[in-house]
């Protein structure tokens, strides 16, 4: 086998494509999830426009005029598709003579892939969810946008949704939900804070450092009881998922059983000299390795819960507890959890406990976030700042809404698609906006502008004939990535652990000796460069090249050789060659 040219993992995976056959595709065969609601949305919609009928009688308005068909093809394909409709698909709605044409479009957009598009953006935005999960490798990212559109796509329920989030454990490549993990990674009382802000629209940030200035209820021996729940994520480390740090540290303890026997000014020079070689070897493989892995480390982020103790701070400064107290778990409203358990066990008890209908503010979070997304304006503004007196403006309102999803059982279609039905969503817009501060009626929703996303999905509808059509280029860029990860964790597991360091230890020495000439050759090409002298710059720039190259193929034999013999049971016999 010849390769042109080489780059480091670039070779262990073309060789394994080539060598291992075609690995395994992403998983695929999801079991579809949807909520039973046994909710008559005709109804639903009337209740909710009563309430708000009867709001307006009080505040003496009325509601805005009944949206024109014209008008309401093109709201509902934006709030539900994420885009325009197409000339077709307005023409075949303006040309239906249908009673209930309207409710059969929202019906049909609500079981079309427009629906996921549209909504996994609302849900990225809320998540922070970030495509690349940069520098954790694109795998992660990946699997988490999969994750989520699935869950939209299959209509999961939303305390489903939401406790599977909480809770992920495993590999990128096995659950993508532990991307909500990885998004915080090492900042384990911000993911508290965001966790609460974002699925209970509690505000407890202030309260990681001192007592909440404006809330009595949040403390921050309060923020701590709740942070314990969901601390003690750890990142998973790829060294010891192969059994290299195992190895690191049974070269170490050789080193200390060693050092007891020796004694005497000798002896301590004796062990001075193992331990720095023994450090030097392990910086030596850790180097090597990286080379070898590139993207590969990210790509096999993993996340588990160790369930640790959570301490208070060394500054606590109140009264009731002293620093670095251990903090048990407790919640601050709602009923208390009656066993807490250990480990796992503990953060699911607070998922539990979370995503209850018995929570309030779970429910009142996530029907004022949809609302929004309809109104362009939520029932409680800020919806991520509620308190035991949130209500809104609206009398009965707020509580219909939670008892709706309530009854829904957490199905966000069959919510949306309620309150999709109501004479206020079909109304026109308000013209004048309501200010910061002010109350709003909902005789109509917001006039707003289209966000980005709908513009740009927009023009794909001028110029695509099917723009909701499934993308099959993002269900094979995880496929590969996964499959590459897969072969790429092959190869690191071929050799044993012992055999892995020996190998990269021996390499890190040639790139040492290679790390000095390279120092050299640039000292040489600066002075050179300082004095004018660009004949020699060149001169010494081309004699880089080898070097480098020695870099290369010092690991290709070192490492790389014996990782596919041992793979394919077999001489692997690939040379590197290119300029």
């Amino acid at each position: 086998m010849h390769l042109k040219s080489w780059s480091t993992l670039g070779l262990l995976l073309a060789c394994c494509v080539a060598m291992c056959g075609s690995g395994t595709a992403a998983d695929d065969a999801r079991s579809p999830v949807s909520a039973t609601a046994t909710v008559d949305p005709v109804t639903a919609a009337r209740e909710l426009d009563a309430i708000l009928a009867k709001h307006w009688k009080a505040i003496g308005t009325v509601a805005n005029p009944l949206l024109s068909d014209e008008a309401f093809v093109r709201r509902v394909y934006l709030d539900v598709a994420g885009r325009i409709p197409t000339v077709g698909e307005a023409e075949d709605f303006l040309a239906a003579t249908a009673s209930d044409k309207r409710a059969r479009l929202i019906d049909r957009l609500l079981a079309g892939e427009g629906y996921v598009q549209r909504y996994f953006q609302v849900w990225a935005d809320a998540l922070r969810l970030f495509s690349r999960m940069r520098p954790l490798g694109t795998l992660t990212g990946l699997a988490y946008q999969d994750h989520v559109k699935q869950s939209l796509r299959t209509n999961k329920p939303y305390d489903r949704f939401v406790h599977d989030l909480i809770t992920a454990q495993g590999g990128a490549g096995e659950n993508g939900a532990i991307g909500y993990q990885v998004r915080d990674t090492g900042m384990p009382l911000d993911h508290a804070a965001v966790t609460a802000r974002v699925f209970m629209g509690t505000r407890i940030d202030c309260a990681q450092c001192h007592d909440h200035p404006f809330d009595d209820q949040w403390t921050q021996k309060k923020f701590y009881q709740v942070a314990a729940f969901t601390y003690g994520f750890g990142e998973g480390n790829y060294y010891g998922k192969i059994g290299l740090r195992d190895e690191f540290a049974a070269r170490q303890q050789a080193i200390d059983q060693a050092a007891k026997q020796s004694t005497g000014p000798a002896g301590a020079i004796k062990r001075k000299d193992a331990q720095e070689r023994h450090n030097l070897n392990v910086r030596g493989v850790v180097t090597v390795l990286n080379e070898i892995q590139g993207p590969f480390l990210g790509n096999n982020t993993a996340v588990w819960f160790k369930g640790e103790s959570l301490k208070l701070p060394h500054d606590y400064q109140y009264q009731d507890a002293k620093p670095g107290d251990v903090v048990p778990p407790a919640t601050v409203f709602g009923d208390p959890i009656a066993e807490v358990g250990t480990g796992i066990e503990k953060l699911r008890a607070y998922a539990a406990w979370m995503t209850s209908p018995r929570n309030p503010r779970f429910t009142t979070v996530v029907t004022n976030r949809l609302w929004r997304s309809l109104f362009g304006r939520a029932v409680i503004e800020p919806l991520d700042d509620l308190s035991d007196n949130s209500g809104g403006d609206i009398p009965g309102l707020q509580a219909r809404l939670d008892r709706l999803m309530i009854d829904c059982r957490y199905d966000l279609k069959a919510f949306l698609g309620v309150v999709l039905r109501t004479r206020a969503y079909q109304s026109e817009v308000a013209r004048e906006p309501a200010q910061p501060g002010e109350s709003y009626a909902f005789t109509g929703p917001v006039l707003r502008r289209m966000t980005a996303e709908q513009i740009y999905d927009s023009f794909v509808t001028l110029v695509r004939p099917a723009p909701d059509q499934f993308n099959p280029f993002a269900a094979e860029e995880l496929a590969r990535a996964i499959r590459e990860t897969r072969r790429a964790d092959a190869l690191f597991r071929a050799l044993s652990p012992r055999e892995l360091f020996d190998a990269a230890a021996s390499t890190a020495t040639v790139l040492g000796e290679q790390s000095v000439a390279l120092k050299k050759m640039q000292d040489d090409i600066n002075a050179a460069r300082k004095a004018g002298d660009k004949e020699l710059v060149e001169r010494l720039g081309k004699q880089t090249g080898p070097i480098q190259r020695q870099k290369l193929q010092a690991i290709h034999d070192q490492v790389v050789v014996p990782m596919m013999s041992q793979l394919l049971g077999r001489p692997f016999t690939a040379t590197l060659s290119g300029k």
